[in-house]
């Protein structure tokens, strides 16, 4: 939805009860705008934006967002107030409004010194640890979805893709979060636990001391096969000017293996306070110790081996990990600095079986091959007749005759290497989008079907255009990525 369309939305009543006052922000997924109820109260409220709203699962996750943040109390928490429905049964959620800004955007401004990281980084593992004690996992902790309020005080916004008490949130091999701060296990779709969020908090950490993730890349694509397979630089080894202790606290927590990261939210808590006190973190410093001083340390030779922090290094790829991304962006923030609480970057991460889908570019290939053939000698014929018209004009032997020579060579040059890029994909490829479009509710994009099939990501982005121009979909902008929406998948 655009944000003439969000705005237009304003004055209206919900439920007879809020009316929307202020436009806080337009994500991929909802807006969220300031309301005021009839009693006088203002809350935040998120509106699914209605594409989104009629894709499964959205809905779902609203309602899991509510349940999650009642499920337990803490003054660090978002409080989700009501569920409810526009009259078109759009749905929304009503949630406590914070004023502040995110840790994300305060770094961009103006930086955030190390000792308060630590104090926010405190005050976060106090949310998790009453979040964890009920069963419930964020799995999507970052800069972006950690606001300071007006107080001064870290609260945690968006458990719209948490993992609750005795449910399955997501089907086996689909992993939901940001892949930036997701660990390993979460990348592949495994099962997860609270070190999910402790190695969230850890690649939280380290963007906020060093400015820089855990992995840099240069796509989506080689980000998650770097998270998914390579082990965490240490962080001293990227800011010497950190303290030991707080390194040591940083490097445990972004563990590759999570049997080596801190064991629940509290034993970091504890290390992060000691380390905010001049002290060294005890489980960091007992872990960092020796491998024969521990027990399960030693002998093995076919795994992970150590990494100079205590921390365990991944020996072995994990070449089934080829994920598909589809991010939504972030919500805009006002200029009069109210941050949407609960319109997030969401990013979710397929990560399907190995590709199964086997599509011949043979074809296109050969086609290429033969028009770029005959294009060449026109090319250089005609090249070699504009330089030698060039050299008659310099003497003053030049005529009309030569020029149109030179033209009528290089026009054809010129159209056959045109032709001999606007090669189309085979019908077997325009097929295999087709059936992987099926198996994703409609929508994907060039990483989905690469992953899918046996294209390479540019030949997929080329049969997605291909399909394009015969009306089979249509291309969106979606948090700054494109996705392919098919409407009919019957085709």
């Amino acid at each position: 939805m655009s944000r003439p369309r969000a705005e237009a939305r304003l004055g209206t009543t919900i439920s007879e009860k809020w009316t929307l006052e202020r436009l806080l922000g337009v994500g991929g997924m909802a807006a969220v705008y300031a309301a005021r109820h009839k009693i006088g109260r203002v809350d935040a409220i998120k509106i699914l934006h209605p594409e989104v709203a009629a894709t499964p699962g959205w809905v779902e996750r609203f309602e899991r967002e509510a349940r999650a943040a009642n499920l337990f109390k803490h003054p660090g928490a978002v409080e989700v107030r009501d569920l409810g429905a526009l009259e078109d049964g759009v749905p929304c959620l009503v949630m406590e409004l914070v004023e502040g800004e995110t840790l994300g955007e305060r770094r961009r401004r103006e930086g955030i010194e190390s000792s308060d990281v630590l104090r926010f980084m405190d005050e976060l593992l106090d949310v998790l640890a009453a979040a964890h004690d009920k069963g419930i996992i964020h799995r999507d902790i970052k800069p972006d979805n950690l606001v300071i309020d007006s107080m001064g005080h870290l609260r945690v916004l968006d458990f719209g893709i948490a993992r609750l008490p005795g449910t399955q949130a997501t089907k086996s091999g689909t992993a939901m979060g940001t892949a930036s701060y997701m660990p390993p296990e979460q990348l592949r779709g495994d099962g997860v636990d609270p070190r999910a969020d402790i190695f969230a908090v850890g690649a939280t950490m380290f963007r906020l001391l060093t400015g820089r993730a855990l992995h840099e890349a240069e796509s989506d694509a080689e980000l998650i096969f770097k998270m998914g397979t390579t082990a965490a630089p240490r962080l001293a080894e990227v800011d010497a000017t950190l303290s030991p202790e707080l390194c040591a606290v940083v490097d445990r927590a972004v563990s590759f293996r999570r049997e080596d990261r801190y064991p629940d939210a509290r034993t970091m808590q504890v290390d992060i306070r000691a380390v905010r006190e001049g002290r060294a973190p005890p489980y960091a410093t007992e872990q960092a110790s020796p491998p024969t001083a521990r027990e399960g340390r030693q002998g093995s030779t076919n795994g992970p081996t150590e990494n100079g922090s205590g921390a365990v290094e991944p020996t072995l790829s994990l070449p089934e990990i080829t994920p598909a991304t589809a991010t939504a962006p972030k919500a805009e923030t006002t200029p009069t600095g109210a941050t949407p609480i609960a319109d997030v970057a969401v990013t979710l991460v397929d990560v399907p079986a190995p590709a199964t889908i086997r599509v011949s570019t043979r074809s296109v290939r050969v086609r290429r091959i033969l028009l770029g053939a005959v294009a060449v000698p026109f090319l250089l014929a005609g090249l070699l007749l504009l330089s030698t018209q060039i050299a008659l004009e310099t003497s003053g032997r030049g005529n009309w005759v030569g020029w149109t020579l030179v033209v009528l060579v290089l026009l054809p040059g010129f159209a056959l290497a045109g032709a001999a890029w606007r090669v189309g994909p085979g019908a077997d490829a325009l097929r295999a989008a087709l059936r992987v479009a099926r198996t994703r509710q409609g929508r994907v994009n060039a990483l989905d079907l690469a992953t899918d099939t046996s294209l390479s990501v540019d030949e997929a982005e080329e049969v997605l255009r291909a399909l394009v121009r015969k009306g089979a979909c249509r291309a969106l902008t979606d948090g700054g990525k494109k996705v392919y929406a098919f409407s009919d998948l019957e085709g």
